[in-house]
Formats: C-alpha cells, structure tokens, sequence
C-alpha cells in the first residue's frame, strides 16, 4: 500500500471527512485531496 491510498484509507476507516483530517493536520482539503490521488506527496516535515 502506497502513501495515498494508505492515507485514503485511513481517513475512510475512520470515517473522517477531507475536510476534517487537512484541519487537524493544518493543510488545506485540495492539498489533501492531492495527496489522496497521488497527485503530489508531502514533504519530510509535514
């Protein structure tokens, strides 16, 4: 399982919104939702 779909599916298992899980993390959704799509990967601080 690679970083997106993990994260994907973690969010999912817990029932969470994007919404709910960029707000704890600090993101905006889009950038989560890019990283759910494999769209781009976060940087070693986030």
């Amino acid at each position: 399982m690679n970083f997106s779909s993990n994260i994907k599916h973690l969010r999912k298992r817990r029932k969470k919104t994007q919404e709910d899980v960029a707000f704890v993390l600090g993101l905006k959704r889009s950038t989560l939702n890019n990283y759910e799509n494999g769209q781009t990967t976060p940087n070693a601080t986030v």
